[in-house]
């Protein structure tokens, strides 16, 4: 297919100059006492020195591993776009659920550094209820926790509650233009 410096090929390039995808946690992502997930991603990605807590770097990797992956998805929903098969929302819109599930996939993967044996200590004591003699009764589960994802906290870097995974989003946006009359 080829297209010439036609009206409409450049107000399609104008649109998509001004279109974009955004994927992570936004602003109203928060942990249960408020805690910006967004905040705790970039403390796993980067590690703290001051808190002991050592780089788990996921985000980098992941668009370092699928970038190119992403663009050559891109491309061939742009093609759909000038086919008219899909709006450009619509090909935003695929792609940006590509990128998602290629992090979740990533956070998932993570086993290193190991945790320190006091963390996991930690998320089993939340986990768990005890009795009166100190023996584990039956698990407990957060809001919309499961079974699976309460017991793979335990050992897994980034996988506590399974919260930051099941709060990563994206959005389309489109540059809003100014008109003056």
């Amino acid at each position: 297919m080829k297209f010439t410096e036609s009206s409409g090929f450049k107000r399609f390039k104008k649109n998509l100059d001004d279109t974009s995808v955004k994927v992570g946690w936004f602003e109203d992502a928060k942990y249960d006492d408020g805690t910006s997930i967004a905040m705790i991603a970039a403390t796993q990605e980067f590690g703290s020195i001051s808190r002991g807590i050592p780089a788990r770097p996921f985000m980098q990797p992941t668009i370092e591993e699928k970038g190119k992956k992403w663009v050559e998805e891109l491309d061939g929903q742009l093609v759909g776009v000038m086919k008219e098969q899909i709006s450009l929302e619509g090909a935003f819109k695929n792609i940006g659920q590509v990128i998602k599930d290629n992090l979740i996939e990533k956070i998932q993967s993570i086993t290193t550094p190991e945790l320190n044996p006091a963390t996991v200590e930690a998320r089993a004591k939340r986990r768990f209820r005890t009795n009166k003699k100190g023996t584990q009764t039956n698990l407990r589960l957060k809001k919309d926790q499961t079974l699976g994802e309460a017991m793979a906290g335990l050992n897994k870097p980034l996988i506590d509650t399974g919260k930051m995974i099941r709060s990563i989003k994206f959005k389309v946006e489109t540059k809003k233009v100014k008109r003056y009359i």
